[in-house]
């Protein structure tokens, strides 16, 4: 999952709107070094939320926020190559696996490596 301070990730990116079944693809991503404010999880398992379908076809009223991912494995001629998208799937199964450093109390109280 992570080597040299650098996490990589599989995610399901979608390219746009358009046909549910043709606007997603799959893809190990470089999330990068991991902010001080923030909480690394490993996703156990996830799942594509129906909001995600109705986003992909054009009729959930929610704005897509399109990021740029850096592909692993991939090049696009001399240079990595880079998918714009959104990542789909918010709900999930993960455990803990890195706490930043400035991190100091979440919502339920202390977390650690290793919670659920």
């Amino acid at each position: 999952m992570s080597s040299s301070n650098h996490s990589v990730s599989r995610a399901a990116i979608m390219k746009g709107t358009g046909e549910f079944k043709d606007n997603f693809e799959v893809y190990d991503i470089e999330l990068g070094k991991l902010p001080e404010d923030k909480i690394l999880v490993e996703m156990m398992l996830a799942s594509v939320n129906p909001s995600d379908m109705l986003r992909s076809i054009g009729i959930y009223p929610v704005p897509v926020s399109n990021a740029d991912f850096k592909i692993l494995n991939s090049t696009d001629g001399d240079k990595p190559m880079v998918k714009n998208g959104n990542v789909v799937g918010m709900e999930g199964v993960a455990r803990v696996v890195q706490v930043g450093k400035s991190v100091s109390k979440v919502v339920n109280g202390e977390i650690s490596v290793g919670d659920w």
